[in-house]
Order: structure tokens, then C-alpha cells, then sequence
């Protein structure tokens, strides 16, 4: 399950707007998800958000990565610097088209 972001760090100085955006986006996501969909049980909306969150950090370019997914940003930190990495950055299944 996603985990939630406390409203206190979200209003730190140095968390800033952006962090805020994100956190009210996601919270929008969720909340048109939820009223959108019928679950038959609590393990069927945990799968849901657990694919949800692999969508968004695989699959979805971000603009903090120079609009790269976070797979490829991997990626590309890896091939830059491969002595930090124990595992392969491998991308899962895509998005359907």
C-alpha cells in the first residue's frame, strides 16, 4: 500500500510547492480511483494501489528526470556508474498502448 506523506513535512521550508502539488495530485488519483471502481474485497484495492505505484515510478516520465521515467533515469545511472549497483535496472511490462 502507498504510504502516505505527513502534512507537517509536506509544509517545511525546504520541502516547498512542489512537494505539495505531488501529494494533492496522488491524493486526487486515489480519491477519483476509489470512487470509480467497486472492489470485491481489501486485498483487490491493495493490488490496485500497488499497480498504481508501479505505474507511476516505472512508467510515467517525471519532470525532476529530465522527463525520463524513473526506470530509465535508473538506467542511465547505471551505465554512468555501475560499481554502485548490486542488482540489473530492468523495466517491467509497459504501459497498454
Amino acid at each position: 500500500m502507498p504510504q502516505t506523506i505527513p502534512l507537517s513535512q509536506c509544509n517545511s521550508s525546504h520541502a516547498g510547492n512542489w512537494v505539495i502539488g505531488v501529494v494533492e495530485r496522488f491524493n486526487g488519483r486515489i480519491s477519483d480511483l476509489v470512487k470509480q471502481t467497486r472492489f470485491a474485497s481489501a486485498a483487490e484495492l491493495e493490488m490496485t494501489f500497488t499497480l498504481d505505484l508501479t505505474t507511476r515510478n516505472q512508467h510515467i516520465p517525471q519532470p525532476a528526470l529530465n522527463h525520463q521515467t524513473p526506470i530509465q533515469a535508473l538506467q542511465k545511472w547505471r551505465a554512468e556508474k555501475p560499481d554502485l549497483f548490486v542488482k540489473r535496472v530492468y523495466e517491467q511490462a509497459g504501459l497498454d498502448s
